[in-house]
């Protein structure tokens, strides 16, 4: 009695709707008048003879949609002219479906019927739609020839379950997906109010039972059996195929199911149009066909979303399987109709298959360039791996990564059509991955109902786990509550105050930020800024907040550092969060330059009471204005050499007490801000005091000009200059190469005795002052005599201070 009723429902949707369920009436057989050596052919046309003025095989649903998404009207909107569907019929072919996308027809015929198609004029090609292998001839059930994923999970126990209702967006409400909906952000989603209300979704896959309790009381907009030709989705008596309900209500149960504390599905509240085009099990006839004709159904009735578990490459009997370079985007059927149904503003979800994991193992259309193709993953979010296979791999043909995103794909629990509260437990496949996506995308078509197609799919994308795509995963899960809170994600992200080299040149940077798009039902939102030593976050050294704003200034001055990375996290009510991509680094250099004495190289300085002095950061309110500690220390014994400078305000300071001349000093800077934080900026090589009456060393310095004499230059004579560090008698003179004295210049003349100098530097007289006869600090040239030399190379000798020092003096006169 049910079906009857449920049967005579579906019948009145059909009259409701008038010719849109039936979009055309051409001829056509029955699956029954098709016999099983028939060949199942695609019958292309010629465009220019397909073309047609008539108005567009579409509702006024698909129309406004069109409307609003800026869609014009295409070609393939309008139906084929029926003179050429009656005169492919006249061939004697059955007429099984007219593609208005494809410009094609598919139909039963047999070789003679072939060839009096080829020779229409206005047929352009003909090839095989592909037969796909029955159950019994493999010997068990397939892969991903027909659908995506059969029992590839292993054996699925089948149980009953009478719910509890829990009122809570938790475990106990969701059951026993709970865990794959969370990792999708499903449940926070839900708990703003989105439920795909307003959304209509089309599911292409075997059959559907909606007498289930998960699914009583979905929307179903409308349905239609592909296979028999009428609008009774669920299994009839003498239809063929057995269990032919199983795969498409799981599906479904996935992505509408609404029985709290049992099963609840993605998008609960959508509008559904239940398209069967798969014999289930073992299709023995062909489903390309099929596929493409539901998917221009689907479009005809206003959906938004096509949700397809089905793939087409291997285990056809009438044709090889489709290689790989035939999967590159634009040759399949199947393909063609989903990138032809994107151009119409459907977004596309299709099943990638289960025979991978070798490289290239999809299946079409995932192929298409303008759809989402899922993998699945496990709780892990690695790849699936099921016990005969595993979630297929890109890439396609010509080179581009697929899938697109992924979902839970193991281990999940559906409803079962066996019987009205029965739930298989454990099952797996891409297919069952598959209607996650959908669903996550139909909760995102209603929070963002002005978007199109093309920017959900982005805005799903940006949203995956994995900024970069692999062959795998893709962008692996998806964070749909992410996805809907910002979907273009945050962007611009930008520092103030970075130089050319990417420092940092203030103690109180503004970071800024944008996000374009916010959704209102989860505002207010909370911006935090997260600061860290390595890019993926494990050493977070600051963080900070800023509400309804996209700049903030750091309220406390960083660490010095050679690489710092930043990000910015909204996060709204919930527990909903949405993360920026990861910023390039940033270097944080110390508070203080130290300018004078150098911090970085050997200084000496010719006064006691040095001026130090530094550069340092910016270091606006309230982090500034900084103070000031500066301590100087003896390099020999590390001690401070005198009371530190205490809390200065100026960038430079004089030492207060005098410094030991000819030792070596380090200094350095402790920069304090307002809020109590410090920094240290200590030099690296050492200063040193000297004086003209105290030089740090005793050292005879090279000659000069050497060689001499210049008279370019107006020297005749080359001057010599030394430094006495302590009192000592000093002896200069001037040797040949084989050691024999030339000429004395310390004592100059014998009746000067023993010449003792004081500490300091010699031979810098200044202009005018006389000369000490007894201290010679040039060299003429001549002997003790007077006697010029002869031109060659001298050496001359210091000693003093218990140190003997030498230099090679060249004399060349003209």
């Amino acid at each position: 009695m049910k079906r009857r009723v449920l049967a005579a429902l579906a019948f009145s949707i059909a009259a409701a709707l008038g010719p849109v369920l039936a979009i055309r009436s051409s001829p056509r057989s029955s699956p029954a008048a098709e016999t099983a050596d028939a060949l199942v052919l695609w019958v292309e046309l010629d465009p220019a003879a397909a073309r047609s003025a008539a108005p567009p095989a579409l509702s006024q649903d698909a129309l406004d949609r069109r409307s609003a998404a800026g869609i014009p009207l295409l070609e393939g909107d309008r139906p084929i002219p029926d003179s050429l569907i009656h005169a492919v019929a006249a061939t004697g072919a059955a007429i099984r479906h007219v593609s208005r996308w494809l410009r094609a027809v598919s139909v039963a015929t047999d070789s003679a019927g072939a060839q009096r198609l080829r020779a229409l004029d206005f047929v352009r090609r003909i090839r095989p739609v592909g037969k796909l292998e029955t159950t019994a001839a493999k010997g068990g059930g397939r892969r991903s020839g027909g659908i995506a994923a059969e029992e590839v999970g292993g054996p699925v126990r089948s149980i009953d379950i009478r719910p509890a209702f829990v009122q809570a967006f938790d475990s106990a409400y969701y059951g026993a997906n709970w865990s794959a909906l969370r990792q999708l952000g499903i449940p926070a989603v839900h708990s703003f109010g989105f439920t795909g209300s307003g959304v209509r979704i089309a599911i292409l896959d075997t059959g559907f039972e909606p007498r289930h309790e998960s699914l009583a009381g979905r929307r179903i907009f409308a349905a239609r059996d592909f296979i028999n030709g009428d609008v009774t989705v669920y299994d009839e008596p003498g239809e063929g195929g057995t269990d032919q309900e199983v795969h498409g209500t799981r599906v479904w149960s996935l992505l509408g199911a609404s029985l709290p504390g049992t099963l609840v599905g993605v998008a609960p509240d959508a509008e559904f149009l239940l398209a069967k085009v798969d014999l289930e099990p073992g299709d023995s006839d062909v489903d390309e066909d099929r596929w493409v004709a539901a998917i221009e159904w689907a479009d005809s009735l206003g959906a938004r979303i096509v949700s397809s578990s089905l793939v087409y490459r291997f285990d056809f009997t009438d044709k090889a399987a489709y290689p790989l370079d035939a999967l590159d985007g634009d040759q399949t059927p199947t393909t063609r109709a989903a990138d032809a149904a994107a151009r119409r503003g459907l977004l596309i979800v299709n099943a990638m298959g289960n025979d991978g994991p070798g490289a290239g193992s999809l299946s079409a259309p995932a192929d298409a360039d303008s759809i989402i193709a899922v993998g699945a993953v496990s709780a892990l979010g690695q790849a699936a791996a099921f016990p005969d296979g595993a979630s297929a791999r890109g890439p396609t043909g010509d080179g581009r990564t697929k899938p697109e995103l992924a979902a839970r794909g193991v281990g999940l629990f559906v409803a079962s059509s066996r019987a009205d509260a029965a739930y298989d437990e454990d099952v797996a496949g891409t297919s069952y991955a598959t209607p996650f996506i959908s669903g996550a995308a139909a909760l995102f078509m209603e929070a963002w109902p002005d978007l199109d197609a093309m920017a959900v799919r982005n805005a799903l994308l940006l949203a995956g786990q994995q900024a970069t795509p692999d062959n795998a995963i893709g962008r692996g899960r998806v964070a749909v509550d992410a996805a809907i809170l910002a979907p273009l994600g945050i962007r611009d992200m930008r520092e103030a105050s970075i130089d050319l080299e990417r420092n940092l040149t203030t103690l109180a940077p503004t970071f800024s930020w944008t996000t374009p798009q916010l959704q209102s039902a989860m505002r207010p939102v909370r911006f935090r800024i997260e600061l860290a030593l390595d890019p993926v976050f494990d050493n977070v050294i600051h963080t900070d907040t800023a509400r309804e704003a996209f700049s903030l200034q750091l309220s406390q001055a960083l660490r010095p550092a050679q690489a710092i990375w930043w990000r910015v996290i909204a996060e709204a009510q919930g527990g909903v969060r949405r993360v920026s991509p990861v910023s390039s680094p940033f270097t944080m250099p110390s508070w203080v330059r130290l300018i004078s004495p150098a911090g970085n190289r050997v200084t000496f300085v010719n006064t006691q009471r040095p001026e130090l002095s530094w550069a340092p950061l910016s270091a606006p309110p309230p982090v500034g204005p900084l103070v000031y500690d500066i301590e100087i220390f003896d390099v020999a014994d590390g001690r401070l050499a005198q009371p530190a400078i205490r809390g200065t305000s100026e960038a430079r300071v004089q030492v207060p007490q005098p410094l030991t001349p000819n030792n070596a000093y380090r200094w350095r800077v402790i920069a304090h801000t307002q809020i109590g934080t410090a920094d240290t900026t200590e030099s690296t090589a050492p200063f040193v005091v000297t004086s003209d009456q105290q030089p740090p060393a005793t050292l005879l310095y090279q000659n000069f000009p050497n060689p001499f004499p210049r008279p370019d230059l107006g020297t005749l004579s080359t001057r010599i200059w030394f430094d006495l560090a302590s009192p000592s008698p000093v002896e200069l003179a001037v040797f040949d190469l084989r050691g024999r004295l030339v000429r004395r210049l310390i004592p100059a003349d014998p009746s000067c005795g023993v010449v003792s100098l004081d500490p300091g530097q010699y031979g810098r007289l200044p202009p005018g002052a006389p000369p000490d006869p007894c201290i010679l600090t040039a060299w003429d040239g001549t002997d003790q005599g007077g006697e010029r030399v002869s031109r060659g190379v001298y050496v001359l000798r210091l000693r003093a201070d218990d140190k003997v020092e030498y230099r090679r003096v060249v004399f060349l006169p003209e």
